[in-house]
């Protein structure tokens, strides 16, 4: 650290451009930059740039991340990969509702209880046909996703 670089904390905030003194001495603060010497603040104005420097370059790989991992359509990947993971755990659990379901319409005791079953039944089967749908689309999607060229 030389001299040349720190300075008065007032002197820095006109040199940096900012026009309130609390906002850059949290910000000095926040970087390491700030200097208390006898009551007085001193700005290390190579630190505070440095940190400046490491937060900007931590804004652009955020956002280059974000834009690598959503689809054209904003779907997220990891989104895809969760559905796609969870899916096969999920159809057999619905698989397993159905046998019991199937074995509930056997032995119904009255004509009702058997018709319900049936409806019951009848759901069932369509949201697993839905489920296996979703599944096929999905691991459609990611393979496209991972086969996306990146811009």
């Amino acid at each position: 650290m030389s001299e040349s670089t720190v300075l008065p904390i007032r002197k820095a905030a006109e040199e940096i451009g900012i026009p309130d003194i609390e906002t850059l001495r949290r910000a000095a603060k926040k970087f390491g930059a700030l200097i208390l010497v006898a009551g007085l603040e001193y700005v290390d104005r190579e630190r505070y740039d440095a940190g400046v420097q490491t937060v900007l370059l931590t804004k652009i790989e955020q956002a280059a991340r974000r834009a690598r991992t959503k689809s054209t359509g904003g779907r997220s990947m990891g989104l895809v990969k969760a559905r796609t993971e969870r899916a096969p755990g999920l159809i057999m659990a619905k698989e397993s509702t159905i046998v019991a379901a199937k074995k509930q319409v056997e032995d119904a005791p009255t004509p009702y209880e058997k018709s319900r079953a049936k409806k019951t039944l009848a759901q069932l089967e369509a949201s697993l046909k839905s489920q296996k749908e979703n599944f096929a689309k999905d691991k459609a999607e990611l393979d496209r996703l991972l086969n996306e060229e990146p811009e």
